[in-house]
């Protein structure tokens, strides 16, 4: 990478930067019900990326930490028995002959899952 694109990089990262800060100011004067200090602060900044209020973005207060949903529809699948059910998921949107070849390696492999500590040999019990 040529010193001239690093410069570019650091030069779009501060100003990106710049940006997230002048948003997070304006969110926390407007909880306070004041621009005069965000006002004022937008003054102070460089001439050629000074930023008028109308353009501040206000950024989330908290980030979105929900638990991602799989889109497909999901097929259970028991590897253990009706008294000891052992679910395994795949998608309900694969083709039947895909389905049926998946379903049979999981249940050639069943051995390779563990569903629970104990059945995880060679760990040590002061980990529970």
């Amino acid at each position: 990478m040529s010193d001239t694109n690093i410069e570019e990089e650091k030069k779009v990262a501060v100003e990106d930067t710049s940006r997230r800060l002048y948003s997070f100011w304006a969110e926390r004067a407007a909880e306070h019900g004041s621009t005069a200090n965000l006002m004022e602060f937008l003054h102070e900044g460089p001439e050629d990326d000074a930023l008028e209020l109308e353009e501040v973005q206000l950024a989330p207060s908290a980030m979105d930490d929900s638990k991602a949903e799989v889109q497909d529809p999901l097929l259970e699948i028991n590897l253990g028995t009706e008294d000891n059910h052992r679910p395994i998921y795949i998608s309900g949107l694969m083709e039947l002959e895909l389905r049926a070849k998946m379903e049979e390696l999981l249940r050639e492999f069943k051995d390779f899952f563990t569903w629970d500590y104990t059945e995880m040999l060679g760990l040590s019990r002061d980990l529970i």
